[in-house]
């Protein structure tokens, strides 16, 4: 592997105190305009999507389809284990973000791994899993650019889509100069493009495993959904001779027609798609000397789904668009309006994942005007939520 530039990414920074963090995103005007000119574009793209179907009509449905999860969460998710298991997964249950991270770190350690790559997957996000691989001495590479240039940056992400929607093309190219150690241009984006996809490619045929996260679960095939705009997702899915899926149990779904749903909202209330460039369904082995397991995550949502106000926000699909309608975070940024998972659902979810210390401050900065609500595509009252925080 002559990934070189491994070895320049800088270890990510501690998440710090929220009031400064605040007051350096509000002097950073690049990080707003950034935003801005983001969110006007969404807006119209989803705008035109959302004509072509009864989105009322499908936030129902999906609402209905995972509360019917929550309802009967132990027969689903036994009935997801004894699918899986059927089709070739190989599962495993971890109650905390660490135990997680040992089981992918053992299945690595087991087989000799000594390079992971991994597409975008927020639950790995939410466990801090790369770090825990890099002390294994297992360098784990981001494989989508969004997510590749944040890692390059020593960053968080500060979008739960678009990872780093905080910066321009003129800063990526720096980045990239500095990083790679050759001259990149400033403002031709192919160009950058290009550049990524030479140095991330060898990598995709060195890899002992790949890592992915889960859009969706269906519990009657023991089916992983996973909705991609890159080809990178099934590089990493099916390259590799080991394939690990790291999700929590909220991606459960109780059949086919409400990953049907979760389609046709998804890409629309994400990106202001129809649907995504690549819609891939995973029900075990594509080969046969291809291993694959599964890493079930709790790391808080058994106690959300016990607590009968905030049990409403498993059923956030992670699309982002509380985001992308809030007038504060258009402002800030997720860097300062969250923690890992940014906008107005992360100040819902953050204190069961993260502990309370994460979720102080953050909350503050939602000023009360429900937009949010509006357009989660799950119907989830976000403001009310955070209010009861």
């Amino acid at each position: 592997m002559s990934a070189r530039w491994l070895d320049a990414v800088p270890r990510r920074p501690p998440i710090g105190e929220a009031f400064t963090r605040e007051r350096e995103a509000l002097a950073d005007g690049q990080i707003r305009l950034n935003l801005w000119r983001f969110a006007a574009h969404w807006r119209d793209l989803r705008a035109g999507v959302l004509r072509e179907v009864d989105f009322e009509s499908l936030r129902e449905r999906m609402a209905s389809a995972k509360e019917a999860v929550l309802a009967d969460f132990e027969r689903h998710r036994g009935a997801f284990r004894e699918a899986a298991s059927r089709a070739g997964w190989v599962l495993h249950e971890a109650a905390t973000a660490p135990e997680a991270c040992e089981v992918v770190a053992r299945l690595a350690r087991e087989r000799g791994v000594r390079l992971a790559v991994k597409t975008k997957s927020m639950v790995t996000e939410e466990i801090d899993l790369n770090a825990h691989l890099s002390q294994e001495g297992v360098p784990c590479v981001e494989t989508d650019l969004g997510e590749w240039i944040i890692q390059l940056a020593g960053e968080h992400p500060s979008h739960m889509v678009i990872p780093a929607i905080h910066k321009n093309r003129r800063q990526v190219g720096g980045l990239f100069e500095r990083v790679l150690g050759r001259p990149v241009p400033r403002e031709d984006i192919p160009e950058q493009v290009a550049q990524a996809r030479r140095e991330l490619r060898e990598l995709f045929l060195a890899a002992g495993m790949g890592i992915s996260g889960a859009n969706a679960l269906i519990a009657p095939t023991g089916t992983v959904v996973m909705v991609t705009n890159e080809g990178n997702g099934r590089l990493t899915t099916s390259l590799p001779p080991l394939h690990v899926v790291v999700s929590g149990y909220d991606k459960l779904l109780p059949d086919w027609d409400a990953a049907a749903v979760l389609l046709r909202l998804l890409a629309r209330s994400a990106s202001g798609q129809r649907i995504t460039t690549y819609t891939t369904f995973l029900t075990g082995p594509r080969r046969a000397e291809q291993e694959r397991h599964i890493v079930l995550v709790d790391n808080g949502r058994t106690a959300m789904r016990q607590d009968p106000l905030f049990r409403d926000a498993l059923r956030c699909i992670r699309c982002a668009a509380c985001a992308n309608v809030c007038p504060s975070y258009q402002v800030v940024g997720g860097h300062a309006f969250g923690h890992v998972y940014t906008g107005p659902i992360g100040l819902v979810t953050t204190p069961f994942h993260h502990g309370l210390e994460p979720a102080a401050g953050p909350p503050a900065l939602c000023v009360g005007c429900g937009a949010c609500d509006t357009v989660c595509p799950s119907k989830i009252p976000i403001s009310r939520l955070i209010g009861a925080v």
